[in-house]
């Protein structure tokens, strides 16, 4: 990993247009991608901050458009080592994936039934990097998501599949699944994810969502790796829902 100055990453974030805040989709749990789609010429805006050995800040926008399509851009990776007092990034491959990313993405929601839904996404971009080639990182997934009556229960699972700069060192693919179980609606839910694989996406997290007011939900979560040997982070995520 190098050095990012300060100021290089505060013009990734404006370029962006939001305050700085793990690697991780459009509209998600905290990781699992929730198969929601933007209302049509809205926006929606995602920040998550891990906090463990390494500050990592996670920014997703996106845009609805007709026809349950959205777009959107990601800044997934910006990290700041507490030990050294500074913002870090990696742009050559060590088995980790690479970052931040500057991705763009996109995802086509395909409505069953008014209990059954699809999402098929995508994220597409490089790593940003002002010595090194720039290397090309992809992530993508479909997604099946259930909603009981009064949406009191959500379920999540499907399948991904990405690359090494994205993903880090393990097989490329695998399973996810998510859970949002409603205490008080719109006020107070259990939220759970579980991304399985043995690269850096493969964690579980276990938390809760707290809506101050119904666009704006504030998530807190533990956040435990697949691999035993990997640091546990305790995630916090911020939410604006049109």
């Amino acid at each position: 990993m190098q050095r990012l100055s300060l100021f290089g990453l505060l013009l990734s974030v404006f370029v962006l247009g939001i305050a700085p805040g793990t690697l991780h989709a459009q509209q998600s749990l905290f990781n699992v991608p929730s198969s929601d789609i933007t209302t049509p010429h809205k926006l929606f805006v995602q920040q998550q901050i891990n906090f463990s050995g390494i500050v990592q800040a996670n920014t997703t926008l996106d845009y609805g458009l007709p026809k349950n399509w959205e777009v959107g851009l990601n800044l997934l990776g910006a990290d700041y080592s507490k030990a050294d007092h500074r913002f870090i990034r990696n742009d050559q491959f060590d088995g980790h994936s690479l970052a931040p990313l500057l991705l763009l993405n996109a995802q086509k929601g395909i409505n069953f039934n008014e209990h059954w839904k699809m999402g098929l996404g995508t994220q597409q971009g490089l790593n940003l990097t002002p010595n090194q080639k720039s290397h090309y990182a992809q992530f993508s997934y479909a997604n099946v998501a259930y909603t009981s009556a009064h949406e009191r229960v959500r379920l999540n699972g499907g399948l991904y599949a990405g690359n090494a700069d994205y993903l880090g060192e393990g097989k490329r693919e695998g399973v996810m699944f998510g859970a949002d179980i409603a205490l008080v609606h719109h006020k107070a839910h259990l939220m759970g994810d579980w991304i399985l694989g043995n690269h850096d996406l493969g964690v579980a997290v276990l938390g809760a969502v707290y809506y101050p007011t119904p666009h704006f939900p504030i998530s807190l979560g533990l956040q435990i790796p697949n691999d035993p040997k990997g640091s546990k982070a305790l995630v916090v995520e911020l939410t604006w829902v049109p």
